[in-house]
């Protein structure tokens, strides 16, 4: 009998252990009663309660809030500085605190507030935000120490320029040199834009030959990347390091002539036609296959400066070059490669392409069509590549030629067509308006075709 009562004395006792242990936190049922109610009225059951009793830290935490969502700021910031001052302050406390500092105008204790938040947790969007409001409040110092404080390659562009700003109005030239060293690693867009600037502050400070060296090492160390030689070369000469820059272009065409278009065009480009063409001809003689970028570098050579020798150079290869199964080793020279000779030296200086002559040809430069019929003395095939030519993009140097093309039509129903109004091309229908006056519009191939009387 004594060993069953002490047996219905343990389970009482264990009965009221688990009563006692497992009845709710009376402040979590007050969290819970609170979490029903609208703001206003959850802040005034709050307000009623402290002092009388002590709010534990997140009811403090939910004070806070509810005083911020009702306009009442110095309320919540009092609320949410007993919070730091008496618990374990997170990132995200203060981060709130910054918010209800900056809404109530006191800027510089929302920067604090933001400040510690970041020195406890650092994050992208939280440095965005400080760096904001230090330039708001005009603190160079501390928007410095914060973006020195970050690894370059994670600064955003905007950020990277900012501090390159800062370091120079500071005099920090050294800092900023360190600066743009590191960002010239990483690779991209901002990397070049980097580089470029490291060539600036050596030309600037009279120490050329240094940037060239920079170039150089950069161009050694990714030897087939263009962008990067390309941002290299028009740096230098933009910033009147030209013998620089003609050395550094030389040592890529001979290290790589495949690279041979992007310091061509670089000179061509920035008005230095003689160096162009004396680099044009160092790359041609590195045998390197033509592509279709090679071909348009050479054209702009030829549109530039005039001097057809590079075309003419690797149009003969061209002709011959095949590689060991028999294809050719060059892309087909384009179309306006043969406008080029027909711009500087007329119809006569096409005859000795005519294998390339051709409807694909016509096709991407009709003008040089009209001018090879035009040539041959076939009217209906020279009047339709007219047409076609008159559709496209002209300069005024087309126009001219196009207008040499159509005077030798005189005389035929294609010419009173083209007076007429035939052309879609503004400029040439001015041109030719000044020929006639009162054009009658003419089927030209009909009359062309047509029988005359006898």
């Amino acid at each position: 009998m004594q060993r069953y009562a002490f047996a219905l004395f343990a389970i009482c006792a264990v009965a009221v252990y688990a009563i006692l242990v497992l009845r709710p936190d009376p402040a979590v049922e007050f969290e819970a009663e609170l979490s029903g109610m609208e703001p206003a009225e959850a802040l005034a059951r709050l307000e009623a309660r402290d002092g009388r009793v002590d709010l534990t830290e997140n009811l403090r935490l939910l004070q806070a809030r509810l005083a911020t969502a009702a306009g009442d700021l110095d309320a919540a910031r009092a609320a949410y500085e007993e919070i730091i001052a008496t618990g374990s302050p997170t990132a995200r406390l203060f981060d709130e605190l910054a918010d209800v500092a900056a809404l109530s105008g006191d800027l510089a204790a929302a920067a604090a507030f933001k400040a510690r938040a970041q020195d406890m947790e650092p994050q992208a969007d939280r440095r965005q935000a400080l760096g904001y409001w230090y330039r708001l409040l005009g603190d160079e110092a501390e928007e410095t120490r914060l973006l020195v404080a970050t690894a370059p390659e994670r600064l955003t562009d905007f950020e990277r320029e900012r501090l390159a700003a800062l370091l120079l109005a500071r005099g920090e030239t050294d800092a900023y040199r360190d600066l743009h060293m590191a960002i010239s690693e990483t690779g991209g867009e901002g990397a070049l834009a980097a580089r470029r600037r490291l060539l600036e502050l050596g030309i600037d400070a009279g120490r050329p030959d240094e940037a060239l060296e920079l170039a150089l090492g950069w161009f050694r160390m990714e030897p087939h990347r263009k962008e990067g030689l390309d941002a290299s070369l028009r740096t230098l000469v933009g910033r009147g390091a030209l013998d620089q820059a003609v050395r550094l272009a030389t040592v890529a065409v001979g290290t790589d002539p495949e690279i041979g278009p992007v310091p061509v065009t670089a000179f061509i480009d920035t008005g230095h036609g003689g160096i162009g063409r004396r680099l044009q001809a160092l790359w041609l003689a590195g045998d390197a296959g033509l592509d279709g970028q090679d071909w348009q570098a050479l054209v702009r050579v030829a549109e530039r400066t005039g001097d057809l020798t590079g075309l003419r150079e690797a149009l003969a290869r061209a002709s011959h070059r095949r590689s060991p199964d028999g294809i050719a080793a060059d892309a087909p020279p384009p179309a306006t490669v043969f406008l080029q000779f027909l711009r500087y030296q007329g119809a006569r200086a096409l005859l000795p392409y005519q294998g390339a002559m051709t409807s694909q040809t016509f096709e991407g430069a009709p003008l040089v069509g009209a001018a090879w019929y035009g040539w041959l003395r076939q009217p209906t095939a020279t009047y339709d590549y007219l047409l076609a030519a008159a559709e496209g993009p002209l300069t005024d140097w087309d126009r001219a030629i196009w207008m040499s093309v159509a005077s030798d039509l005189r005389g035929t129903p294609f010419f009173r067509s083209l007076l007429a109004g035939a052309p879609r091309d503004a400029g040439l229908r001015e041109l030719l308006s000044r020929d006639v006056r009162s054009p009658v519009a003419t089927d030209a191939r009909a009359e062309s075709s047509a029988p005359t009387g006898g």
